[in-house]
């Protein structure tokens, strides 16, 4: 049941007075059950009070239903009424709520509550950034020498260097033993190498066949105090064209040797010699015990220069 305001009291009391002043009079009546209220007049009038919720179809904001039941008196049987008048209602309803108060003064702070128990370990949070670089500290102390560490592997291997002067000539070595094969030499004891012009200084003149030749001489230069001087030398055929060549510094009181080797395999005679030229401008040279020698073979099997037919 909803509450009754004091204005809604006043109210039912005004429709209360009307309906028994209509009536000839009135008396409070028994309740008559939960949210019910009679009031019978002497003529046999009734009000009855009904409490209305919120949301009632005729009053939204709820209030009360007042309704005025009367008869005339005049019955027809039992339990019958003739002439009775229909039900007079009317409805009081509550006013729409007014604005809200203000907020009242907030009450004074209560005691602080004990402790609660502690909370679990959160997550761990993201790493923060890293922190600027520190000065440098000063430098420590040096420490102990370490132990030798393990040698390291070998590096590449160097560019060749260059070529050096040829050596002094060694010994002569012991006669070998007598060969299968003919053989043919040559022998100049001594002849001057002069400026730029090449110079036949030893040749011989080989069959057909296989053959391995070789040609030698000492070089120096002419002259006390003479300059050193560059030969070039070279083991050429008159078909064949150069076997094999070579080019000796020799420095003042040093003899230098030239020494070149070569193979070939002809079918017709070939005249081979050995060519020198004094590569200086106006120093001459001299060539000593120079020799060529030409082997003919039966199988040719050589490292050196090989010529076939008369072609280089």
């Amino acid at each position: 049941m909803q509450p009754i305001s004091t204005a809604m009291v006043g109210a039912i009391a005004a429709f209360a007075l009307a309906f028994a002043a209509q009536a000839g009079g009135s008396k409070h009546g028994s309740s008559r059950g939960s949210g019910h209220e009679d009031q019978s007049g002497s003529s046999g009038c009734k009000i009855s009070l009904t409490t209305l919720s919120h949301g009632d179809a005729h009053c939204s904001t709820g209030g009360v239903k007042i309704t005025n039941d009367c008869d005339d008196g005049k019955h027809e049987g039992h339990d019958k009424h003739v002439g009775c008048k229909q039900p007079e209602v009317a409805f009081v309803c509550n006013g729409a709520p007014g604005p809200a108060g203000p907020a009242g003064p907030a009450g004074p702070t209560g005691a602080t509550g004990a402790t609660g128990p502690q909370g679990s370990q959160g997550i761990q949070g993201p790493i923060g950034p890293i922190g600027l670089t520190g000065a440098t500290g000063p430098t420590g102390a040096t420490g102990p020498t370490g132990p030798t560490g393990p040698t390291g592997p070998t590096g590449p291997t160097g560019p060749t260097g260059p070529t050096g002067a040829t050596g002094p000539e060694g010994p002569q070595g012991e006669q070998g033993p007598a060969g299968t094969g003919t053989a043919y030499a040559a022998q100049t004891p001594s002849m001057t190498l002069p400026p730029g012009v090449p110079t036949e200084v030893v040749a011989i003149t080989v069959p057909g066949g296989n053959f391995v030749v070789k040609a030698k001489g000492q070089l120096d230069p002419i002259g006390e105090g003479a300059a050193p001087v560059t030969v070039a030398c070279e083991l050429r055929g008159e078909n064949l064209g150069v076997i094999d060549r070579q080019t000796v510094r020799a420095p003042q009181g040093a003899p230098s040797t030239t020494a070149l080797l070569g193979t070939f395999s002809i079918t017709e005679p070939e005249l081979v010699s050995l060519v020198c030229t004094n590569q200086g401008i106006s120093a001459a040279s001299v060539i000593e015990n120079a020799e060529l020698v030409g082997v003919d073979v039966d199988v040719l099997n050589s490292t050196g220069p090989a010529l076939v037919g008369g072609s280089r």
